[in-house]
């Protein structure tokens, strides 16, 4: 079948987009190795799951532009956007986004530095009401128990009593 030239440089285009999708989402990955320091198996899975990713991209972008149609210029596509986002625009995606990530924990600890001591206050000022509450409940619970005890063994009395007596009829 042969296909134009204008569609061969829209596919051409797809998968040079499709290329520099796979490098973004490669940088994912990368930023949250050096966020989150896993052990040797969560990395093995993490490979696993971005050639995964990578190879639905390839061919979701291969299957809307070409209708799922291998054709060398594709492949060379991938590559190139690959490249391309490798070269030009990766350090500043990863840039981007350890920013953001630093800008948040920053945030998180200014959040928690700034909570700790109300938090805690609040946390001493309640402990001696409730602490206070469960002692006496302790004691409720404790009589209800007596009280519970008491009237089972006096209807254990009436029943071992109405026993003997109806023993005598």
């Amino acid at each position: 079948m042969l296909v134009s030239l204008s569609s061969q440089a829209y596919i051409f285009l797809c998968t040079v987009l499709g290329g520099v999708i796979i490098g973004l989402v490669y940088d994912l990955f990368r930023v949250s190795r050096k966020v989150f320091k896993t052990n040797n198996y969560v990395v093995y899975f993490e490979d696993i799951l971005f050639w995964f990713l990578g190879s639905i991209i390839i061919f979701g972008i291969l299957f809307i532009s070409n209708a799922g149609e291998i054709r060398g210029y594709a492949l060379l596509g991938i590559v190139l956007g690959i490249i391309i986002y490798a070269c030009m625009i990766s350090h500043y995606v990863m840039k981007f986004i350890l920013t953001i990530i630093d800008i948040n924990k920053r945030i998180v600890k200014f959040t928690y530095k700034k909570l700790k001591g109300p938090v805690k206050s609040i946390i001493r000022a309640l402990s001696i009401p409730i602490l206070a509450l469960y002692k006496l409940l302790k004691k409720v619970w404790r009589v209800i128990n007596k009280i519970k005890m008491i009237a089972y063994n006096r209807l254990r009395l009436n029943i071992k009593n109405i026993k003997t007596i109806s023993k005598k009829f």
